[in-house]
C-alpha cells in the first residue's frame, strides 16, 4: 500500500487544513497492526503523529492535547501531551 498517496487523498485533507496540524506536524507514522507487522488484507490503517503546541498553549492561554479523526483512525498528539505520555511510559 502507498501510504503517502493515501495521506494525500481528500480523506486526509484535515492533515493539511486544520489550524493545529498542517505545517505544525513534526512526526507522522503508522500505528496499530501495520506498525507491529501483524496486518492482513482486512486491517485498517492507523496513523499517529505529533504536532507542535502554539505559543498560546505554552503560555497557558489556550489548551490542545490531541486531534482525533474517527473516520480515518488518525490521532495527532500535541508535543506537550506526547512528552507526558513518554514520561509515564504510556504505549500510546
Amino acid at each position: 500500500m502507498d501510504f503517502k498517496k493515501l495521506m494525500a487523498s481528500a480523506e486526509y485533507d484535515f492533515l493539511r487544513t486544520h489550524p493545529r496540524l498542517g505545517d505544525r506536524i513534526v512526526l507522522l507514522g503508522l500505528g496499530g497492526s501495520h506498525a507491529y507487522g501483524t496486518h492482513n488484507e482486512n486491517s485498517d490503517i492507523d496513523f499517529r503523529g505529533i504536532t507542535l503546541n502554539t505559543p498560546s498553549d505554552i503560555l497557558g492561554l489556550t489548551s490542545f492535547e490531541q486531534y482525533d479523526d474517527k473516520d480515518t483512525d488518525t490521532v495527532i498528539y500535541s508535543f506537550n501531551k506526547i512528552v507526558r505520555l513518554l514520561l509515564d511510559c504510556n504505549p500510546n
